[in-house]
């Protein structure tokens, strides 16, 4: 989900090693030449959607790790090739360490965190090899568990 520490936690593994990475919203918005508000203002979500799959399809095996969207879960094409080629780690908040995070946050899906976040949650899980909870943890612990769990480090 948004606001779970994605980004912070692949930025964190890969300035305290060899590790390469890249956020798939980074991408996003490379290909795209807009931020993603821009994106889903001027098209919309399904064009978004679009592009993040084929960052996806083209990112994964290039990289070591990949903080990828929140919403990259929701295309079963998606959820195939992270199955086949990534072990996939969730981190897991509560709805409210999320509203928490992202209050001051301009994220174009934020007014829907709550349905968003309850149509998610199963999916997130069926994917994950690994949840985290990152609730009460900090990005380093989070980085650490992930360490841990990959053995990338």
């Amino acid at each position: 989900m948004m606001g779970a520490g994605k980004t912070t936690a692949l930025q964190m593994l890969t300035k305290a090693s060899e590790l390469t990475g890249i956020d798939t919203d980074d991408a996003v918005e490379m290909v795209s030449g807009m931020n993603i508000s821009e994106i889903f203002k001027i098209h919309n979500e399904k064009y978004f959607r679009h592009i993040e799959s084929e960052v996806l399809a083209t990112t994964l095996g290039n990289y070591d790790i990949i903080a990828s969207g929140g919403g990259i879960i929701k295309r079963e094409q998606n959820r195939e090739l992270l199955s086949r080629q990534a072990s996939v780690v969730y981190l897991k908040a509560s709805l409210d360490t999320l509203k928490k995070r992202l209050q001051n946050s301009d994220r174009p899906l934020l007014p829907q965190l709550e349905s968003i976040f309850n149509e998610r949650k199963s999916i997130y899980e069926s994917c994950a090899d690994l949840t985290i909870n990152t609730d009460d943890l900090t990005p380093a612990e989070v980085a650490e568990k992930i360490e841990k769990f990959t053995h990338i480090a």
